[in-house]
């Protein structure tokens, strides 16, 4: 009862305080659990946002002495965010030039898949991981610690808070509060309860006690208690090299020229569509391709040329063989998979009439890749893409990893892009021809 009475007057103040807009220069007391769910409410009301920004960026080349970086530059951003899925279309104005245009970039991730795409020299990417990317965004001003993943009111409940004072920020009373999180970084934030509970200004340390960052913003009304940052200031932290003292090493102020918050956004708004004659390469399966050209296809064809597979196998040990050559990356669990599985087949196939030739798509050491092959018992030629790897894989007709490619006695293809379960089928018909 006692619990369900505390619980009760926490939910009180939190009510006074939502309902009633200060009116006067001291703010009600309120508990640090309070305060977190108060923040959490202003949180969950933000759902989706779309926001069309610049950012001017200022660099201190004292901590960026190796990397030369232009000491002024402009970001325009288009910046879409629902969830974990995110959008950017960001152009650097006053630094990197390609073709004659200013660097821009395009990137989506839908929750599985991110694309890149580069315009100016247009080309693509696609990752089966999640990376948001170091572009500016909005809600690094007053609305997360430092990681996006986390909105403020979580990191806040992840953290021991110190009961909140009363400290003027930016000519406006706030709620002042120490986080400490279980690693021992520390955050410093001002919250005010009249712009909807968000961070007019908030200071962040490492674990190790050297300042990080901290970012201060002026916030917009955009209905339904739902408050934006439309201007501010991001100040990054490094180490000077000269001094080692602790200095300003970029500086950012947002400007924020449209928003949109809990905007209508669908599927297409995290999707890129590569223009015709992108050189787009798949890193989840290694493979590359043109937009709008369909690769070859190799069955009924002579084998190409196997020079510029680095194999390096005696012809004589294969005359009169079908070969079977399986394009693989032993960084892929699939690929991995499919060698292990050839190499407890090998002899039987041998006695087949078939002998096997792996080829490692992508470029890897070559000390690493033969210790491989080596602990892993394989017995037959491996080789690696010596040339151009899209180029190499196109010619072959490799649209995934593992690919597989069967010939006859006399190199013709007969089979290609097939399954480890479709192999004994496919040498029968083939012996059979």
């Amino acid at each position: 009862m006692a619990a369900i009475l505390k619980w009760g007057v926490v939910v009180f103040v939190l009510g006074q305080v939502l309902l009633s807009p200060t009116v006067e220069a001291k703010l009600p007391d309120i508990t640090p659990v309070a305060l977190i769910e108060a923040v959490k409410s202003a949180d969950s009301r933000l759902v989706s946002m779309e926001t069309k920004h610049t950012v001017d960026e200022r660099y201190s080349n004292a901590v960026h002495r190796a990397f030369p970086i232009p000491e002024k530059r402009k970001l325009r951003i288009h910046w879409r965010k629902q969830g974990i899925k995110h959008y950017v279309d960001g152009t650097i104005e006053g630094d990197t030039v390609f073709n004659g245009k200013p660097f821009r970039i395009v990137q989506a991730f839908d929750g599985k898949t991110r694309w890149q795409w580069t315009p100016n020299s247009n080309k693509g990417d696609i990752f089966g991981d999640y990376y948001e990317g170091a572009w500016p965004v909005p809600i690094d001003f007053g609305m997360t610690f430092f990681k996006r993943d986390k909105k403020l009111g979580e990191s806040l409940g992840d953290c021991e808070v110190t009961t909140p004072k009363q400290e003027e920020c930016q000519g406006h009373e706030c709620y002042f509060v120490e986080a400490i999180q279980p690693d021992g970084a520390k955050a410093e934030v001002w919250i005010d309860p009249e712009i909807g509970w968000r961070a007019r200004r908030i200071r962040f340390w490492g674990p190790h006690g050297s300042i990080w960052h901290e970012a201060s913003a002026e916030f917009k009304d955009c209905g339904n208690a739902i408050w934006f940052p439309v201007e501010g200031v991001f100040k990054l932290y490094g180490n000077d090299k000269s001094s080692g003292e602790r200095v300003v090493s970029i500086e950012r102020r947002l400007k924020v020229e449209q928003v949109k918050v809990n905007a209508d956004l669908t599927q297409e708004d995290f999707d890129i569509q590569f223009p015709p004659g992108t050189r787009v390469y798949d890193h989840r399966s290694n493979v590359g391709y043109v937009v709008g050209v369909t690769p070859p296809r190799l069955t009924g064809k002579p084998l190409p040329n196997m020079k510029e597979l680095g194999v390096g196998s005696d012809p004589n040990q294969t005359k009169d063989k079908m070969l079977l050559v399986c394009f693989f990356d032993m960084n892929q669990r699939p690929s991995r998979h499919c060698i292990t599985q050839l190499a407890k087949q090998a002899e039987q196939l041998k006695r087949k009439g078939a002998i096997i030739i792996a080829v490692q798509a992508s470029k890897v050491d070559e000390t690493a890749l033969r210790e491989w092959v080596k602990n892993n018992g394989i017995s037959f030629p491996v080789g690696m893409v010596q040339g151009d790897e899209e180029k190499t894989m196109f010619n072959w007709g490799v649209k995934a990893l593992p690919w597989l490619i069967v010939t006859d006695r006399e190199r013709t293809v007969r089979a290609e892009g097939f399954g480890l379960d479709e192999l004994d089928k496919k040498l029968k018909a083939n012996m059979q021809e």
